[in-house]
C-alpha cells in the first residue's frame, strides 16, 4: 500500500506540473516554458516570452508560416566573408546574365560608329560587378548624352573661335579685309598639296595672327611680282603709316606749304582724308 501510495503521489505532482504552465485564467502562467520544458537557450527569446496563451502562440505559428511561404524566393545578400559563389548566385537572382556577351547594348543613332574593344571592356565590369542589363542599359544611355554633350560644346566652342577670328581680323585689316583674306587663302591654296591641305588648315585652325602672317607675305610677293593681285586697299596700321608719311612733307604742318604752294597742300590733306576713311571706315 505504501508503494502504490508513492506511485500516485509521483503522477500527482507530474500532473500538477503538466498543468502548471497555465494560469488560472487559462493563459500561460509565469514559468510557462520551464513547465513546458522549453529548451534554455529559446527561453529568452523576446517573441516567446511576449506570448500570453496557446492561441497567441497558434497565431505566431501560422503567420510565421504564411511569411515563409510568400518569401520563398527572399535572396540572402552576401557580405564581405560569402564565397565567389555566393556572390555569383546572389547576382544571378537578382538579374544578372550568365556572360557578359548576354548583354544587349543600344547607342544612340547620332553617336555613329563606337569602339568595339572599350564596350567589350565595360560589358566584363559590369557582368563583374553583378549589373543588371536594365542597369547596364541606362549608364550607356547617360554616357552616349555625355558624349552627345561634348561633341555639342566643341562645335559651338569652334564656331565661335571662328566669329572670334573673322571680327579680329576684320579690326586689324579694315577695308582690307576681303583682299587680305584673299591673299591669305591664296597662300595655302598655291603652297600645300591638295592632299596636306586640310592638316594644313586644321593645324592653322581659326589663328588671325598665322592668317595675318600669310596675307603679308603674300602681299610682299604681290609688290616683288612673284604673283599677282590687286591690292588697293590699305590695313589701318598702313594707312596711318601713310597719313603720318603725307604730313611729315615738308611745310605742311606749320602751314609754310598752304602759303608757297596751296595747291600740293590741298591734294596731301585731300589723301590723308581718303586715307583714314580706309583707316576708320565705321566712322566715315
Amino acid at each position: 500500500m505504501t508503494e502504490v501510495a508513492e506511485n500516485l503521489s509521483e503522477e500527482t505532482q507530474v500532473a500538477e506540473e503538466s498543468v502548471s504552465m497555465f494560469g488560472e485564467n487559462g493563459d500561460f502562467a509565469e514559468n510557462w516554458m520551464e513547465a513546458a520544458n522549453v529548451p534554455e537557450d529559446l527561453r529568452g527569446d523576446l517573441t516567446l516570452k511576449s506570448t500570453k496563451s496557446v492561441a497567441g502562440l497558434a497565431s505566431q505559428l501560422v503567420n510565421a508560416q504564411k511569411l515563409i511561404g510568400k518569401n520563398a524566393d527572399m535572396v540572402v545578400v552576401p557580405n564581405e566573408k560569402s564565397s565567389e559563389t555566393e556572390w555569383s548566385d546572389f547576382y544571378k537572382a537578382t538579374g544578372r546574365p550568365d556572360t557578359p556577351d548576354e548583354y544587349e547594348i543600344t547607342h544612340m543613332e547620332e553617336l555613329g560608329e563606337v569602339d568595339s574593344e572599350l564596350e567589350s571592356a565595360f560589358k566584363n565590369l559590369a557582368h563583374s560587378e553583378g549589373l543588371r542589363p536594365s542597369t547596364v542599359q541606362k549608364l550607356i544611355e547617360m554616357d552616349d548624352n555625355r558624349i552627345m554633350a561634348m561633341r555639342t560644346a566643341f562645335d559651338n566652342a569652334k564656331i565661335q573661335e571662328a566669329a572670334d577670328a573673322e571680327e579680329a581680323l576684320k579690326k586689324q585689316w579694315g577695308s582690307a579685309y576681303e583682299e587680305r583674306l584673299h591673299l591669305a587663302n591664296r597662300m595655302i591654296a598655291e603652297n600645300v598639296s591638295d592632299d596636306n591641305k586640310q592638316g594644313v588648315l586644321d593645324a592653322i585652325g581659326n589663328n588671325p595672327y598665322v592668317a595675318d602672317f600669310l596675307a603679308n607675305i603674300a602681299k610682299k610677293f604681290v609688290e616683288h611680282k612673284i604673283i599677282s593681285a590687286d591690292v588697293n586697299a590699305p590695313t589701318p596700321v598702313e594707312a596711318l603709316a601713310k597719313a603720318d608719311e603725307l604730313r611729315n612733307t615738308p611745310g605742311y604742318l606749320n602751314g609754310e606749304l598752304s602759303k608757297t604752294s596751296p595747291a600740293r597742300h590741298k591734294q596731301i590733306t585731300l589723301e590723308i582724308s581718303k586715307i583714314m576713311e580706309h583707316a576708320y571706315p565705321e566712322s566715315s
